[in-house]
C-alpha cells in the first residue's frame, strides 16, 4: 500500500512538473504582434475580465501592440498618451523608498491599481496638478491592458507597430510646425504672406503618410 501511494505522488507530481514547463513554453513562445482595432469605440481594461476598470475606447482601425494572450482578452501595451499615479511620500529625488508602492491609474486610493514598483526603483515624473500628494509617471512598459480579443485583428509583427508610432509621430510634428506656421502668418498684412512653407508641410503630409 505505501509503495502503491508513493507511486501515485510521484505520478502526480510528474504531471504536476510537466503543466509547468508546457505553460512555461506557451509563454517563452508567445510572440508580439501588432492588432488592429475592428470596432468602434472599443473599451481598453485595466484587467482581463469585463469587471475591470474601463480605462480608454479606442477607434476603430488603430494599431495596438499585443504582448501576451488572456484567456478571451489580448493583453496589449500601454498606449504612448497614458499616465498613471503613485503616491510622493514614497519618492524621495525620484529614487522609491519602500517595497511593492502600488502604480494607480488615477491620483486617489480608491483608483485601480496596475501594477507596483520595486525598492530603489528609478522614477521619472512631476508632480499632479489634480492632487499634489501623487506623482504623475508614464505607464511602465511592462503593464498590460486588456482588449477582448473579437475587436483585434492581426496587422503585422512587432516591428510594423514600431515603425507606424514612428511615422504616426512624424506626422505630429509637421502638423505642429505647419499649423504655427499658418498662425505666424496669418497675422502679417496679406501683402507680406509667405505660406509656401506651410504649404510645402501639408503636401509632404499627403505624399508621404496618406
Amino acid at each position: 500500500m505505501l509503495r502503491l501511494l508513493l507511486t501515485i505522488n510521484f505520478m502526480l507530481f510528474s504531471i504536476s512538473l510537466i503543466a509547468e514547463n508546457n505553460n512555461s513554453q506557451v509563454q517563452q513562445q508567445f510572440k508580439s504582434f501588432t492588432a488592429k482595432i475592428t470596432g468602434s469605440k472599443v473599451r481598453i481594461r485595466s484587467g482581463a475580465d469585463l469587471d475591470s476598470h474601463i480605462i480608454t475606447q479606442l477607434s476603430k482601425n488603430e494599431l495596438v501592440l499585443v504582448k501576451e494572450d488572456a484567456g478571451d482578452f489580448w493583453g496589449i501595451a500601454p498606449l504612448s498618451n497614458a499616465k498613471a499615479y503613485v503616491f510622493r511620500n514614497y519618492i524621495i529625488d525620484n529614487v522609491v523608498e519602500a517595497d511593492r508602492v502600488n502604480i494607480r491609474l488615477e491620483p486617489n486610493l480608491d483608483s485601480s491599481i496596475i501594477g507596483q514598483l520595486k525598492n530603489k526603483d528609478i522614477v521619472d515624473g512631476k508632480i499632479c496638478t489634480e492632487n499634489n500628494k501623487w506623482l504623475e509617471i508614464a505607464v511602465p512598459s511592462d503593464v498590460c491592458f486588456y482588449v477582448a480579443k473579437e475587436y483585434l485583428t492581426y496587422a503585422g509583427n512587432s516591428t510594423f507597430y514600431t515603425k507606424m508610432q514612428s511615422r504616426k509621430s512624424e506626422v505630429e510634428k509637421l502638423l505642429n510646425s505647419a499649423y504655427f506656421i499658418t498662425q505666424a502668418e496669418c497675422k502679417k498684412p496679406y501683402d507680406e504672406m509667405l505660406p509656401h512653407e506651410a504649404i510645402d508641410s501639408f503636401d509632404l503630409i499627403i505624399k508621404e503618410y496618406s
